[in-house]
């Protein structure tokens, strides 16, 4: 738990719990794992990966809740937001008292798309031939040498 601090936790592996108050909250797991995340006053934004299965439920007074995900957001002091992403595997617990709830879709370091195909990577182009390049002959061997002691 931290006071009048911002919390960042970028590509965190494994389950996250994290409590603040008069600062910000934004956790990025780096796979599927549980977060809980308190905030009494200030914002809490959770960037999930691309491959995501979470289950999601926030709640927020007295601040907006916004979603790059298709989730049931409700309430007008007190906001709510439920719902799945993915398969819904791993629990999201989002609480800010007195700030908004962000949840984002992250661009992951991987480069495979979420389907687990290989991403579209262009090749890079062939060199063009020179017109009318000359040819090349190699020398001739040079006549064996004396040997001098």
């Amino acid at each position: 738990m931290t006071h009048a601090k911002d919390v960042d936790l970028s590509q965190i592996y494994g389950d996250t719990h994290v409590e603040n108050r008069d600062g910000r909250i934004s956790v990025e797991p780096a796979g599927n794992y549980a977060v809980e995340a308190k905030n009494s006053k200030g914002d809490v934004e959770l960037t999930l990966p691309p491959n995501a299965s979470a289950s999601i439920d926030g709640h927020t007074h007295n601040g907006d809740i916004v979603s790059d995900y298709e989730l049931t957001i409700s309430g007008d002091e007190n906001k709510t937001v439920t719902g799945r992403v993915g398969g819904g595997g791993s629990k999201m617990v989002l609480t800010a008292e007195n700030g908004d709830l962000r949840i984002k879709k992250g661009s992951g370091f991987s480069t495979t798309t979420s389907t687990g195909s290989s991403e579209d990577v262009p090749k890079p182009p062939k060199a063009p031939t020179a017109p009318n390049a000359p040819h090349l002959k190699a020398q001739k061997a040079l006549p064996p040498q004396p040997v001098k002691q």
